[in-house]
């Protein structure tokens, strides 16, 4: 299996959900989350495809994928060592300068000619921003309200020594018509973010 280094070559690609156009894709993206149609594989499947194995969530509340072993050739998820590296935002990515996948990516930019940039953003908030800042120093958004990870349970802790909101399904509601993260980043210091398992590398 070769390993196949293509980060954000999402303007070079055809994406589509026909399904009556699968035989003449080249590769087949599944979410391990969304259910695999192995019959519809096993009829239209060629030999010059890749199956690829896809995972934004993280493995501990992901099947078993031990009954498709040798059913993908390629994997595509969050993981540093996967073939393909993305995540939930990686249409947006921000991406540490210290990172392995930054360095990948200056390494695939340089030797390949892909014409792909970067830029570096300064993100202090000015004394403007600051000022409106006013409902509180945290708050986290959490939807699951489980989670191996014991994240609830540390926030809980956490308020013994500051104050901390909760938002989403686990505390209060968002205004209406608001983006929550957006309302959030505005009206905190501090945004909480913590999974809801713990597993190398995962990060929403």
């Amino acid at each position: 299996m070769n390993t196949l280094y293509c980060p954000f070559l999402y303007n070079r690609c055809e994406i589509t959900i026909d399904k009556n156009r699968f035989a003449e894709a080249d590769a087949i993206i599944y979410h391990m989350r969304d259910g695999i149609d192995r019959n519809l594989v096993k009829e239209k499947r060629h030999s010059k495809q890749r199956i690829v194995f896809t995972l934004w969530e993280s493995p501990a509340h992901t099947e078993n994928a031990a009954a498709y072993r040798e059913f993908f050739n390629w994997t595509m998820t969050y993981r540093f060592d996967s073939h393909i590296i993305t995540s939930y935002y990686s249409g947006n990515p921000f991406i540490h300068t210290s990172s392995e996948f930054y360095r990948l990516m200056v390494h695939e930019n340089a030797t390949k000619k892909l014409n792909f940039t970067t830029k570096k953003s300064d993100h202090r908030p000015s004394d403007e921003v600051l000022k409106k800042k006013t409902m509180g120093t945290a708050a986290a958004i959490v939807s699951n309200c489980g989670g191996s990870s014991g994240r609830l349970a540390f926030i809980n802790k956490l308020k013994q020594y500051t104050d901390v909101k909760i938002y989403g399904r686990c505390g209060e509601r968002c205004p209406p018509n608001r983006d929550c993260r957006q309302f959030v980043a505005e009206n905190y210091y501090y945004i909480l973010s913590f999974e809801n398992s713990l597993c190398t590398q995962y990060a929403s």
